[in-house]
């Protein structure tokens, strides 16, 4: 009589290791040598093999390559992360990982980096104080706000962003930045910032003062772009923050005083302050050519439309049927005067740095 049953093969070393996880997953208990016997007496050795090659095997959960079918209950290997690379090689390299993620020693370590760290942060804040300290005393404490350098402040945004990288939001590193600029700003010479409600509220405009002049600065709210430009204007060691928004042509009133810097600075999808606003300052002891210059439009007998060499920031009826605009370009008057026309009141009303958009994109030329 002819047997016609298949012959049975000896399983692989992979098959080996599979079906002894499952048989270990019903004992239950740890894997010591006798829990292994005792999962190997239903099981054949595969013949032909090396201790090494079923060792690497059950070492890496029996995930290699094999022709035969997974056993029952078992899952087919996940692709993803593994795809493309050594799959034990990659096994390995997880095992490792997360036990060096659950490794106290590891986390003390890592832990032992961030305070030295913070504390090279700190002592190096304390040196820069150190210096501003030298600087009082070769200069003298400054008035009338000659201390804020609106175009060295965008030069040292413009390089901090350049080299940025890594998941720290921009929008943190600018306003710790910003922090430490503007504290070490007001040491050199106090000052107080004023403030108008935005047109999403007050408290718009008390966010955005903060994010850019921080905490140890006064802040000092007002309830008008109108009182904002008459303290400005009386002088002194002051700032104004205005929102470019509004029914009222506060620009109309910027006679001593003028724009010095835009915000936002860095103009990104999801940064915490997006209401357009301008900073004005009293005329400055140190002040430097602006790219973008603004000006007054008084007389327009219609709403201003931008173009390619001007951008209307802002505009506003006045009188009875006339408006005026705010304009920024990076040419002269000419440029004004070419799109609204040469029979108006124009006037420059100051300047800002161009802003930064993030992801950044170097536009300087050279």
């Amino acid at each position: 009589m002819i047997d016609r049953r298949p012959t049975l093969r000896p399983p692989s070393h992979v098959q080996f290791a599979r079906d002894l996880q499952l048989r270990l997953r019903g004992y239950g208990g740890p894997a010591t040598p006798g829990a292994l016997l005792w999962g190997a007496q239903a099981i054949k050795l595969p013949r032909g093999g090396r201790r090494s090659s079923l060792k690497s095997t059950i070492a890496a959960g029996g995930r290699r390559r094999s022709r035969h079918p997974l056993p029952c209950g078992s899952a087919p290997a996940r692709s993803g992360s593994l795809d493309g690379l050594p799959r034990r090689r990659a096994v390995q390299k997880r095992v490792e990982s997360e036990t060096k993620a659950g490794d106290p020693a590891r986390l003390l370590e890592l832990r032992a980096k961030i305070d030295a760290i913070d504390e090279s942060v700190h002592r190096l804040l304390m040196q820069r104080a150190s210096v501003i300290d030298e600087l009082i005393e070769v200069k003298g404490t400054v008035r009338d706000g000659a201390a804020f350098r609106p175009g060295r402040e965008a030069s040292m945004m413009r390089e901090l962003v350049a080299r940025h990288k890594g998941h720290l939001p921009i929008a943190t590193v600018e306003h710790f930045w910003r922090e430490i600029i503007s504290t070490f700003t007001h040491l050199q010479a106090p000052y107080e910032v004023f403030a108008c409600p935005f047109e999403g509220g007050e408290a718009a405009a008390i966010e955005t003062a903060r994010f850019y002049f921080g905490f140890s600065v006064p802040l000092r709210p007002l309830s008008s772009a109108q009182e904002v430009v008459a303290a400005i204007e009386e002088g002194g060691d002051r700032l104004g923050v205005l929102p470019l928004g509004g029914l009222y042509p506060w620009w109309q009133g910027l006679r001593n005083a003028s724009i010095v810097c835009a915000l936002p600075f860095i103009e990104a999808p999801d940064h915490p302050v997006r209401e357009p606003a301008v900073v004005i300052a009293p005329p400055l002891a140190d002040p430097a050519a602006a790219p973008i210059s603004c000006w007054r439009v008084d007389g327009l007998t219609q709403m201003a439309t931008g173009s390619d060499r001007i951008r209307v920031l802002a505009q506003a009826p006045y009188g009875t049927d006339r408006f005026s605009a705010l304009v920024a370009t990076t040419e002269d008057r000419s440029a004004v005067e070419g799109d609204l026309g040469t029979d108006l009141d124009i006037a420059r009303v100051g300047g800002f740095a161009e802003p930064l958009e993030w992801p950044y994109r170097d536009t300087r030329q050279g």
